[in-house]
């Protein structure tokens, strides 16, 4: 028998939304806040072990804290 919560997610995975464009990385990082990736991802097909060659380095620093800069 199926559970619930396994019929909800083999349903959204059909039901993908289309990702939104944004118009730079705060827009993007404020709707990845407050939305749920597998409305949009199947991350059933993600590839495994991916190298980025040439990804470059960010200005923004990074501590490890989900609430930082937020009160």
């Amino acid at each position: 028998m199926i559970s619930r919560v396994s019929q909800q997610l083999m349903q959204k995975k059909t039901t993908l939304k289309p990702l939104p464009q944004f118009a730079s990385e705060d827009e993007e990082r404020e709707f990845w806040d407050t939305h749920d990736s597998t409305d949009y991802i199947d991350w059933s097909k993600a590839e495994r072990d991916v190298l980025f060659a040439n990804l470059k380095r960010s200005s923004l620093a990074l501590n490890g804290s989900s609430n930082q800069g937020r009160e």
